[in-house]
């Protein structure tokens, strides 16, 4: 006979009824950062972000030429995954104040958020290439994957990204904690920096056989999502006051380190490897800190309210869409020979709609209900502590 005993007020017969009406009821829409107003402005980065990162591999995937007037994408387009790393640490900050209150439930729902669609794409990979062994499995099973040079690209094709925010999931709650005040957020800053900007060089001299590594590894992005924290503490400070002159400043700051980046001066920079880099982040988390505070209308859409919250589909299925339709390019480029590279915008015209017909299903079908059932499990999690405190507080 187990000694186990229910929580108060848990009814067996009911929970599986009460957990399907749960789901049945978040799978359309994710829900929005509990009761705070959702930040509409970082969902449409998101949708931008989605978008600069599908046109970068549409062109990097398969080698699909792209006319010089756009070859800002071949070039610049990839940093879009930077910008996602941004908003994942404005927005959980945003969400998550005191993640450290329950950590245990905080990671249970990032685990949620992430692992249905993750699982799935590593199955659907299996299938339709090899399969992987049994150790690279378990380091992507377990998102570990990071860790290990040469495998860090995951068995998801673009899924590096993912180990590496998982990572720093494991370091969200602690950060917010230790960097709780200006001074330790300024000192966190540069700290953050100098290691990003050290890990670079001395993961690619150490590791040179694995080139890739020194952009990849988790050290050498960690001040990217220490930008978007500094992003997000500013917001706290000013949203209630002074919010429009603090986001004409961060547009400005962006906008013209943007235009510095890409002209004569971000080319002196690139000489210097990793500085580049950045100075970039910072210039997106400014961009980030002016549309939470003062949403752009482009931005603000509905269109990209919806590309923003089916992101993380866009970005999962996009590299394997985009190489089951080589042939269907190779045509176009074919059959539009006429106007040269431009047929890149035929190819994309193709893949866009595809691709958000299918992240709408996934999205539905995996991505929400994955979700809302992290979200019941975490305030299941919650009320059963409550109990336990409860019953402790009134036990004589």
């Amino acid at each position: 006979m187990s000694d186990f005993t229910a929580p108060k007020g848990w009814d067996f017969a009911s929970a599986p009824k009460r957990l399907i009406a749960f789901i049945s009821s978040h799978s359309l829409s994710l829900p929005t950062m509990g009761r705070k107003p959702r930040l509409h402005g970082l969902h449409g980065l998101r949708a931008m972000a989605a978008l600069m990162v599908v046109l970068f591999h549409l062109h990097g995937i398969l080698g699909l030429a792209v006319p010089d007037s756009l070859r800002i994408v071949t070039t610049h387009f990839g940093f879009g995954v930077y910008i996602f790393f941004i908003l994942s640490a404005f927005s959980l900050a945003f969400s998550n104040p005191r993640a450290i209150d329950d950590v245990g439930g905080f990671y249970l729902k990032r685990l949620f958020r992430i692992a249905p669609l993750f699982y799935v794409m590593i199955v659907v990979y299996s299938v339709c290439f090899e399969a992987p062994s049994i150790p690279v499995l378990i380091s992507n099973l377990t998102f570990t994957f990071n860790l290990i040079p040469g495998k860090h690209q995951s068995v998801v094709w673009a899924g590096w990204t993912i180990g590496v925010e998982m990572l720093f999931y494991l370091m969200l709650p602690i950060i917010l904690v230790v960097c709780a005040s200006n001074i330790a957020l300024a000192v966190g800053a540069v700290v953050t920096v100098l290691v990003s900007y050290s890990s670079y060089f001395l993961i690619a001299q150490s590791i040179a056989s694995v080139p890739t590594y020194s952009l990849m590894a988790f050290p050498t992005n960690l001040a990217v999502f220490f930008a978007g924290i500094v992003a997000y503490r500013i917001y706290l400070g000013v949203q209630d006051r002074h919010a429009k002159p603090v986001a004409l400043i961060a547009a400005t700051v962006a906008l013209v380190a943007m235009a510095l980046l890409l002209g004569s001066p971000g080319l002196f920079l690139f000489r210097d490897g990793q500085m580049n880099m950045l100075v970039w982040i910072y210039a997106f988390a400014a961009a980030c800190l002016w549309q939470a505070l003062w949403p752009c209308w482009p931005f603000n859409t509905r269109a990209a309210q919806w590309a923003g919250e089916r992101s993380y589909s866009l970005y999962l299925l996009h590299p394997l869409l985009i190489y089951s339709l080589g042939d269907v390019y190779t045509l176009v480029y074919r059959e539009l020979s006429s106007i040269g590279n431009w047929a890149f915008l035929a190819c994309a015209a193709i893949t866009l709609p595809l691709l958000f017909a299918l992240s709408a299903f996934t999205y539905w079908l995996i991505e929400g209900p994955g979700y809302a059932l992290g979200t019941y499990l975490r305030r299941r999690r919650a009320a059963a502590r409550s109990d336990r405190t409860a019953s402790l507080g009134t036990t004589p």
